[in-house]
C-alpha cells in the first residue's frame, strides 16, 4: 500500500492532485478522512509489532527475573502502610482523560471509515 518512492501514494488510488481540487468539499473532506485512516493504519502496524517485541521481552525475559525477586517484593509490599497502598493503587485522571480522549478518536475513525464505504457504494452504483 505504501510506496515510500512513489510521488503519488499508492493508497490514493490513481487520483492525482489536481483531481482531487476539482472534486467538491464533501468529496475532498471524505478523501482526506482516508488519507488519516491509511496513516493510523501505518502507524498501528508499527505499535502492533512493537506490541509483539514487548509481549516476548515479557514472556520471556521479565517472567525469569520476576520469579527470583517475587520475595523481595512481596516483603517491600508488606512494609508500606495503608495509606502508601492507597496511593499506589489509586487511577489517575489523566489517564481517565487519555483513555477518554482516544475512544472518541477511535469513535471518529470509525465514522470515517463507514462514509468511505458508503461513499464507495454510491461511487459504483453511479458508474453501473
Amino acid at each position: 500500500i505504501f510506496n515510500c518512492e512513489s510521488d503519488i501514494p499508492s493508497y490514493m488510488g490513481g487520483v492525482t492532485y489536481a483531481q482531487i481540487k476539482r472534486m467538491s468539499n464533501e468529496d475532498q473532506k471524505i478523501f482526506d478522512m482516508q488519507i488519516e485512516v491509511f496513516a493510523y493504519w501505518k502507524l498501528l502496524k508499527k505499535r502492533y509489532i512493537d506490541n509483539i517485541i514487548q509481549s516476548t521481552c515479557a514472556e520471556l525475559v521479565d517472567a525469569s527475573i520476576n520469579k527470583f525477586m517475587r520475595e523481595s517484593l512481596l516483603r517491600i509490599i508488606l512494609q508500606k502502610n495503608d495509606t502508601e497502598m492507597t496511593s499506589l493503587l489509586s487511577h489517575n485522571d489523566s489517564f481517565l482523560q487519555e483513555r477518554l480522549r482516544i475512544v472518541y478518536r477511535l469513535q471518529n475513525l470509525k465514522e470515517a471509515l463507514q462514509l468511505i464505504e458508503d461513499q464507495e457504494k454510491k461511487h459504483t452504483r453511479d458508474l453501473v
